[in-house]
């Protein structure tokens, strides 16, 4: 009898393995059949964004410059850092650099491509055609790459080609097309050629003509408008300098821990602006607009070459009405031995339409 009841118990032990075995064994292998593969992951890292794939060339009728934006992300490894940029046509000519452009801590950073011709950088308007933008790092490593195609101004009585969307999923670096209806291109400024334009005068501050030559009389290099008092500009703005801190990396560190220290021959030169808009319909008014001139060196310090990064309160372009004002903080990282002689100007590409204002 024991002998009996001990082969009951063997067989139904074998059989109780064999089916765990069965189940374990499909379990596993259904597992393995259901889980999704991991899919592939969209690319990763720095990429570059024009704000507009194809923009039309620059007026050549037209005063005062007009900027193409184009905004980087994926530059984490690089944040809080300075890298160079430059801007290639289809030949591999260099036709625009920068010298410093920040990368925020968020690793993002923002290019303005200046469609039209600007004597103080030294280049003529772009033409239609193929271009390259690129950012990298002193050593001349290419980190990212973007391409625009400047395109003729479209004929009268023809309506604008229409653009396929893109399809989802397409990376930003390799689209050709305008990634939403309405880019965020700003035009600094938006001006119509106007040959007879008359600056709206203020009391008891001579209002300057433009002329064939550079500016003579008030608001001139030689007679730049004192601190403080109005200057009009030559497209319905008037421009108010109203302070400057020739040393201001203390209280711009206090406020963004992040910012780097100039070198120690440089300053930060921060100028406090408002401008005011006059004119007709709307107007734009960036940090761009406004350059330095060392009287001493003869050097010019703008935005695109000598910005200080991020600041506190920090004057930015935005579309404003006749009679609303635009003010902030504009700073350049300026040579110390030059901080005496500095005088601010509108940065226009006409010698005639510039006004000058003293910084003392």
């Amino acid at each position: 009898m024991d002998v009996t009841v001990r082969l009951a118990f063997l067989v139904i032990l074998v059989v109780a393995l064999s089916l765990a075995t069965t189940v374990f064994a499909q379990s596993s292998g259904g597992s393995d059949q259901s889980s999704p593969q991991p899919e592939d992951q969209a690319p990763t890292g720095p990429i570059l964004q024009p704000s507009d794939y194809s923009p039309v060339i620059c007026d050549p009728n037209a005063a005062g410059f007009r900027y193409l934006e184009v905004r980087g992300s994926g530059f984490d490894a690089w944040s809080t850092q300075h890298l160079v940029g430059n801007l290639f046509d289809a030949s591999g000519a260099a036709r625009e650099h920068w010298s410093s452009v920040w990368v925020s801590p968020q690793g993002q950073l923002t290019l303005e491509v200046n469609l039209c011709a600007d004597p103080i950088q030294k280049h003529p308007a772009l033409d239609v055609g193929d271009y390259t933008v690129a950012v990298g790092q002193g050593n001349g490593a290419t980190i990212a790459t973007a391409g625009i195609s400047l395109a003729p101004p479209t004929e009268p009585g023809t309506e604008p080609e229409q653009t396929a969307p893109m399809p989802a999923g397409t990376p930003i670096s390799q689209s050709s097309t305008l990634l939403t209806p309405t880019p965020f291109t700003y035009v600094i400024p938006q001006i119509q050629a106007q040959p007879t334009f008359t600056p709206i005068p203020i009391p008891g501050v001579p209002t300057a003509t433009p002329a064939a030559g550079p500016r003579t009389g008030a608001g001139s290099l030689q007679q730049p408008l004192p601190l403080g008092a109005p200057g009009n500009l030559v497209d319905g703005w008037q421009l108010v300098i109203q302070g400057v801190t020739p040393d201001a990396y203390t209280g711009i560190k206090a406020e963004i821990p992040l910012a780097n220290a100039p070198a120690s021959d440089q300053r930060d030169y921060v100028v406090r602006a408002q401008a005011t808009y006059l004119g007709q319909g709307t107007g734009v008014f960036g940090s761009v607009r406004v350059a330095l001139y060392s009287t001493a060196t003869s050097l010019t310090y703008d935005q695109v070459s000598n910005s200080c990064g991020p600041i506190p309160d920090p004057l930015t372009p935005n579309v404003v009405t006749q009679g609303q004002a635009e003010r902030g903080n504009i700073c350049f990282v300026v040579r110390a031995g030059d901080i005496g002689s500095l005088v601010a100007f509108d940065n226009q590409p006409n010698a005639s339409d510039r006004v000058y204002f003293a910084l003392q």
